[in-house]
């Protein structure tokens, strides 16, 4: 997707949080730039194991909704995981892992607006 056509469907928050709320996208947001590294595991249903997707494959599901879990990881914490430069060693972790697995049926709750995480001392 090229700048001129991505901008209007995805520059401001509004238009985020209206696709969002469709359920097309699920945006990993920090507020800060920047190139982070996301390993995403998908479950293959009924309580089964996950198999990594990579790439920029688009997860879809034949049995309905999809949702996700999104964990942040501090990489920086784990032994070998910093070169003496301070930028990633090949053996660090990514910055997101990402669990994706169908919904159930007690899951009516999903994320709508456009922050990943609740920030410390703020309501939800």
């Amino acid at each position: 997707m090229d700048y001129d056509t991505w901008d209007p469907q995805l520059g401001e928050d509004e238009d985020v949080e209206r696709h969002i709320r469709t359920g097309s996208l699920v945006p990993i947001n920090i507020r800060s730039d920047g190139a982070f590294g996301v390993l995403v595991h998908v479950g293959v249903g009924g309580g089964g194991g996950c198999r990594s997707v990579g790439g920029n494959r688009p997860v879809r599901s034949a049995r309905g909704p999809l949702r996700g879990v999104i964990h942040l990881i501090a990489w920086e914490d784990e032994e070998g995981g910093v070169n003496e430069d301070g930028t990633p060693s090949a053996a660090a972790l990514p910055d997101f892992v990402v669990l994706v697995s169908p919904t159930g049926p007690e899951q009516d709750l999903f994320r709508s607006g456009v922050e990943t995480f609740d920030r410390p001392g703020e309501p939800r």
